[in-house]
């Protein structure tokens, strides 16, 4: 028995430093243009998603959807997500298709996790993506306005005419 986990802590041991030696000498691929593989799209896509579930604090957006809130919710998109996550002058975005893994275009892929895990996302940034921690450069208050129009992203047809044409006006005034 004692060889038997000897042999495990070995095979273990020897594929940490395996691993340790195939990344730190340079024979991982780190160049961003090319394609996101399936391994690291399952287990990092799934992971980021249970990581925000476990960590980020179950409250309700203080923020009502009025147009208002809406307004100065893609007022904050244009100026601070839109190059990255694709607007409505450009559904893709060519700067966020150069990213490793690629950023996430909300006109064909809406966000659709809860807004809290939204919140919290926008707030702390996603570690190795791009995808920065906003919250040296906006309030809270801002964060959620911004989480109250992606929370709006899937029915961009159903907002008042104000809202759709605000969305619609191109330009990334801050």
């Amino acid at each position: 028995m004692r060889k038997f986990i000897a042999g495990i802590i070995l095979g273990v041991a020897g594929l940490g430093a395996g691993i340790f030696v195939y990344t730190h000498y340079g024979f991982v691929n780190l160049t961003a243009d090319q394609p996101v593989n399936l391994l690291e799209r399952a287990v990092m896509g799934s992971g980021m998603d249970r990581y925000a579930e476990r960590y980020a604090p179950k409250v309700k957006n203080p923020i009502e959807p009025n147009d208002a809130n809406l307004l100065e919710g893609i007022r904050l998109y244009k100026a601070y997500c839109a190059l990255c996550h694709g607007d409505s002058g450009r559904a893709t975005s060519e700067f966020g298709q150069g990213f490793y893994p690629r950023t996430p275009q909300f006109l064909s892929d809406a966000p659709d996790m809860p807004q809290e895990q939204n919140f919290w996302i926008i707030k702390h940034g996603v570690r190795w993506t791009g995808m920065p921690a906003w919250d040296k450069l906006l309030t809270d208050n801002d964060i959620w306005k911004l989480t109250t129009f992606l929370g709006k992203m899937g029915d961009l047809d159903k907002l008042s005419h104000t809202v759709q044409a605000a969305w619609k006006t191109p330009g990334t005034k801050q």
